[in-house]
Parts: C-alpha cells; sequence; structure tokens
C-alpha cells in the first residue's frame, strides 16, 4: 500500500498545491482510495481533479461539525489532484490518496 498526501495538519481556508497523477500506482485513469480524517475539524474539504492544472471539479466534499470522523471511499483520478478547504472554524483534517502497488 502506498501513500499520496494531499494535504496534513489542514487548518485554514487554503486550496493546497496540486500533485502530478503519473506513477503507479496513482496514474490517471486508476482508482485508488482517498481518506480523509477530521481531528475537532469543523469546516469543509474538497478532494479537486483537473485535467489541466487550471480548471478544477469537486470529486467529494466533506463538511463536518468539530468532528473527529474519518471518510474512507474510492475515486478515479485525474492528471492533477488536491485538497482545496473552503470553510474553516477550527481543528485540523488531513487528506491521503491510499493505492496498491
Amino acid at each position: 500500500m502506498k501513500v499520496q498526501n494531499l494535504g496534513i495538519g489542514l487548518n485554514s481556508v487554503a486550496a493546497e498545491a496540486s500533485v502530478k497523477m503519473m506513477t503507479s500506482p496513482f496514474a490517471e485513469g486508476r482508482e485508488v482510495a482517498y481518506v480523509i480524517n477530521c481531528d475537532g475539524f469543523n469546516g469543509t474539504v474538497k478532494i479537486q481533479s483537473s485535467d489541466d492544472d487550471t480548471v478544477w471539479a469537486d470529486v467529494v466534499t466533506v463538511t463536518e461539525a468539530v468532528s473527529d470522523r474519518s471518510h474512507m471511499e474510492q475515486v478515479e483520478l485525474s492528471r492533477y489532484m488536491r485538497a482545496n478547504v473552503t470553510a474553516y472554524t477550527a481543528g485540523n483534517v488531513d487528506v491521503q490518496l491510499l493505492g496498491n502497488v
């Protein structure tokens, strides 16, 4: 299992730097699991995808009210992926992709 961090300890409204998906198991078109871990997080975090690193589409949106919950599902990778915190009041959130080697 390999891990690709999209954002660790995010605690402000900001779009993280994009990550180009080109190395197995994180290659464009592959399906991987995403994990969003909340630590007292109150806000909204999105996983976004792009084919050109300019126009972004929401793939996953998680809104929590002071939560310590985790979210995990499957997502198909585009060429570029990023985490984007669009609302924030408290806590931290981690966003990771998990792929089988």
